[in-house]
């Protein structure tokens, strides 16, 4: 398996190139208070980064999977293990039928 964290992938337009896509969504303000955190930016230069991004519909519209990062840890890493095992699910049951 090959994985990418790429978060650019629709706006380079390789998203056509990847099996599935797994997007990761935080509310704005969970979002605004880690850019500041992290990175030390004012919320009014997070909030202009923002908007030069995609929007969150057009994301969500193209992924497969999504996460909510708005959650605790502990609740971002169990939907990321159900994630992989429905992945893992999957391929599995195409390994099977092409035999």
């Amino acid at each position: 398996h090959i994985i990418l964290e790429a978060a650019l992938l629709l706006e380079s337009g390789l998203v056509d190139l990847t099996d599935l896509v797994i997007a990761v969504y935080a509310d704005p303000s969970v979002r605004i208070k880690r850019v500041i955190q992290r990175e030390g930016l004012s919320k009014s230069q997070i909030i202009k980064r923002f908007k030069a991004q995609k929007e969150w519909e057009e994301i969500k519209a193209a992924a497969d999977y999504v996460i909510d990062n708005s959650v605790s840890l502990e609740e971002t890493k169990k939907q990321i293990r159900r994630i992989l095992q429905e992945i893992e699910s999957t391929c599995q049951r195409g390994k099977e039928e092409k035999q």
